[in-house]
């Protein structure tokens, strides 16, 4: 009895740690994601715009070798060099942000809105290093797996903080 107690009393605070830091994650990433970024971000709203506008036109009429059209937004021009699952992404983000601003001014909230997608990868993957982690290796390792992911200054910082293809690195799993 004293050893399912002392189980359930672990269980318990790993639970309690798990929530606590999925909840920091969360507010970071939060506190992140309307920061500006590098160029990076500034090529991901270019291409948001673009392809929101004309998703098959961003990719060019191929050629040998292939021919890549510049997308052009404010006075910025960039070729979209990214897999197709990318670019589908940004124009669903840049026609949600065309509700909010027909002219699609640079802000705050499109630069957290071209970021998002990122993020909900991300929790994708947490969310499957908690399911077949716990599967694999049992809750407790599964949930530090997670968390040693999830909480990871690096990820963070090249994802929500800067946008650097975060969902790309670690996330997408070949899905593109």
């Amino acid at each position: 009895a004293r050893r399912l107690a002392g189980r359930s009393r672990a269980l318990r605070q790993v639970r309690r740690g798990l929530v606590i830091g999925l909840c920091a994650g969360a507010l970071l990433r939060a506190a992140a994601l309307p920061l500006a970024g590098t160029t990076d971000v500034v090529i991901w709203k270019t291409w948001a715009y673009g392809a929101s506008a004309d998703l098959s036109g961003a990719y060019g009429v191929g050629g040998q070798p292939p021919e890549h059209p510049e997308v052009a937004w404010q006075t910025r021009h960039f070729a979209v060099d990214y897999p197709p699952l990318t670019l589908e992404e940004l124009a669903v983000t840049g026609a949600l942000y065309r509700h909010v601003d027909a002219a699609f001014e640079d802000s705050r909230l499109l630069d957290s809105l071209v970021k998002l997608p990122g993020v909900l990868w991300e929790l994708l993957l947490v969310t499957f290093l908690l399911t077949w982690g716990r599967r694999r290796w049992g809750s407790e390792t599964a949930a530090r797996a997670a968390l040693a992911w999830w909480l990871n200054p690096a990820v963070i910082l090249n994802g929500p903080g800067d946008r650097k293809s975060t969902r790309l690195n670690s996330s997408h799993l070949g899905i593109s």
